[in-house]
């Protein structure tokens, strides 16, 4: 029975939630709080659920939905479960339903009988012997030091190791996706606020014109806004060029399923306050690659285990139950039954065992190493993507002030321009100010929102199996 409940333990056990510590990885000098202690609400959904922006939602679904990387990696679940599978069926008893039949000379009976056959050798002898068999076969390896069930173990740990795969691949393809897409809305802005510049220098120039024709303006003046339209004028087909390109690029990134004539917000979202960070030992729970990484070093103490109980006894147990039946003269049958069993020793080898058992535990310390290393890059990502983030927003602080300055500064240069009292040139700089400013600010706003999907995906931030599962059910 007690290989029985193993087996039905093993079965019922849920491969996810191990509830694994920064202890069990060898970390745990390494558990204490973030460099800021900063932070909102917890996440309860996908990390792009944070940024305010339909659009975008839609595309990086559109994008899971389609992509050959995810299918691929949701194939690999399927066989690393299959594999688990199989492994598991070694732990049950096996039952076979057998048929035998032969059919032999008659004569061939004398060489049993010292060449006299048993029934004369009249004419009236058969010409042939028929016997046949139908059984029911049984057997079962009781697994009494546990190694069928570690190996059982070891391939969930894998099966589940490939499933948090799927997850942070669904994290990595977003985070593609998502920076795809607001490059293209940053792009657009740009090319909003220069074609909003050259309507504004063009209104501009047609007041210096009629200024410098009724002799208000000098040909200076003129002649420097024209250049100023010119050079507007120039950074037009780049700036173009410029959204053309990235539209291609996230047409490419989902397949082709998101066209590159696809409608983008206005403007770029706003990154809101910082997730939840919660502690570094957390990342356990939330990055599916680090979760993987506990799932193969979890398979590799199983297998550990595993190779060291080959070298233990083994038992085999057997049963059949069935019929016989043979026709020489006339039709005989009977019904048979039998039980064996069998226990296997290992004795010598040639060192097979020992050194299977010394490459399974070396694995267990490669597996411990590479845990220890995903988990202090995890930690190293965190806390880069948070000082790039927290320094970043400080930034577009100051550069929306900035921009605020340069337009209060522009106002004034052109009242008192109208008026008389300064002359062009404070317009023209405070001019190039303000529309510097202006494309200053998408660019830092553009490199905000980087830092912040940065930290988010450190993070692992909200559940991707249930985005995964929820792209499933969708037709």
């Amino acid at each position: 029975m007690r290989p029985l409940i193993m087996f039905l333990a093993a079965v019922i056990a849920a491969p996810a939630a191990s509830g694994t510590t920064l202890d069990d990885v060898g970390l745990g000098h390494v558990e204490d709080q973030w460099s800021t202690s900063a932070g909102g609400a917890s996440l309860s959904g996908p990390w792009w659920s944070t940024l305010d922006d339909p659009q975008m939602h839609a595309v990086i679904d559109e994008a899971l939905r389609h992509s050959p990387d995810l299918a691929s990696a949701r194939e690999r679940v399927v066989q690393a479960k299959a594999i688990a599978g199989q492994q598991g069926s070694a732990l049950v008893p096996t039952v076979t339903f057998d048929l035998q039949g032969s059919m032999t000379p008659y004569d061939s009976l004398g060489f049993q009988f010292g060449g006299n056959l048993p029934f004369g050798n009249g004419e009236d002898d058969p010409n042939a012997i028929y016997s046949g068999s139908a059984k029911f076969n049984a057997g079962w390896g009781l697994d009494l030091f546990g190694r069928q069930v570690s190996a059982f173990q070891a391939s969930r740990k894998d099966a589940s190791a490939s499933a948090s795969d799927e997850d942070d691949a669904v994290l990595q393809i977003a985070a593609l996706v998502a920076a795809a897409y607001l490059d293209v809305v940053s792009a657009e802005a740009q090319l909003q606020v220069i074609e909003q510049q050259l309507r504004d220098s063009e209104a501009l120039l047609g007041v210096l014109e009629a200024r410098f024709g009724a002799s208000d303006a000098g040909a200076l003046d003129v002649l420097q806004q024209r250049q100023q339209v010119a050079t507007l004028r120039a950074r037009l087909p780049s700036t173009r060029t410029l959204v053309a390109t990235q539209r291609q690029q996230l047409m490419v990134l989902t397949g082709g399923y998101v066209p590159a004539t696809v409608e983008v917000a206005g403007a770029l979202p706003e990154p809101g306050e910082l997730p939840a960070l919660g502690r570094p030992s957390d990342l356990l729970d939330t990055r599916p690659d680090l979760q993987a990484a506990v799932a193969r070093h979890d398979a590799a103490r199983n297998r550990a285990w595993s190779s060291t109980a080959a070298a233990l006894p083994s038992v085999q147990l057997g049963a059949s139950y069935g019929w016989q039946a043979n026709k020489i003269t006339e039709t005989n049958s009977q019904d048979i039954w039998g039980l064996n069993g069998s226990v296997s020793v290992p004795i010598v080898a040639g060192g097979r065992n020992a050194q299977s058992i010394r490459q399974a535990r070396s694995a267990v310390v490669v597996a411990d190493v590479a845990t220890q290393k995903a988990v202090l890059k995890a930690i190293a990502e965190v806390e880069s993507a948070l000082a790039l983030d927290v320094q970043g927003r400080a930034q577009l602080d100051a550069v929306r002030a900035q921009r605020d300055a340069a337009q209060q500064a522009y106002d004034v240069a052109s009242a008192q321009y109208l008026r008389g009292t300064t002359s062009f040139l404070s317009v023209l700089s405070a001019s190039q100010t303000l529309q510097g400013a202006q494309l200053t600010e998408i660019q830092t706003a553009r490199s905000v929102l980087s830092a912040r999907i940065q930290l988010l995906d450190a993070l692992g931030s909200g559940t991707p199996s249930g985005a995964t599962a929820s792209l499933e059910a969708q037709p």
